[in-house]
C-alpha cells in the first residue's frame, strides 16, 4: 500500500464484517511499523471497499487505520497464499501414519 508520503508492506491476518453482512468490510493487518495492541492478534485495519471520491464516484483509495494514526492509501500489490487442502480428516492422517509404521 502507498500514498504520496510512503510505500509499505503489511500482512493481512483476518477479515472484519458486520454480523448481518456476508461481505468483508476490512482486512485485519499486522503492521511492523505500528505499535502492538494488547490482547489483539492484529494492530491495523484496511478498508476493503474503496472510498468515494469528491465527485461521488468510487475511487481506488482505501482507509488505513492503526493506533499510530490513519491514512488514505492505494493498494499497489497483493500476494495471496492458499492451501491446496481445504479440509483434512484427522482420522485419515492417523490411518496413513499407521500404515507407514
Amino acid at each position: 500500500m502507498s500514498n504520496n508520503d510512503f510505500g509499505h508492506w503489511v500482512l493481512a491476518v483476518g477479515v472484519s464484517r458486520a454480523d448481518d453482512d456476508l461481505e468483508p468490510d476490512a482486512l485485519l493487518l499486522l503492521d511492523s511499523d505500528a505499535p502492538p495492541v494488547p490482547l489483539s492478534p492484529w494492530n491495523a485495519m484496511l478498508s476493503v471497499k474503496g472510498l468515494k471520491s469528491r465527485n461521488g464516484s468510487k475511487g481506488q483509495k482505501h482507509r488505513y487505520v492503526s493506533s499510530a494514526g490513519e491514512a488514505t492509501v492505494v493498494i499497489d500489490n497483493v500476494l495471496t497464499i492458499t492451501s491446496l487442502i481445504e479440509e483434512i480428516d484427522l482420522g485419515d492422517l492417523d490411518a496413513v501414519a499407521m500404515s507407514n509404521a
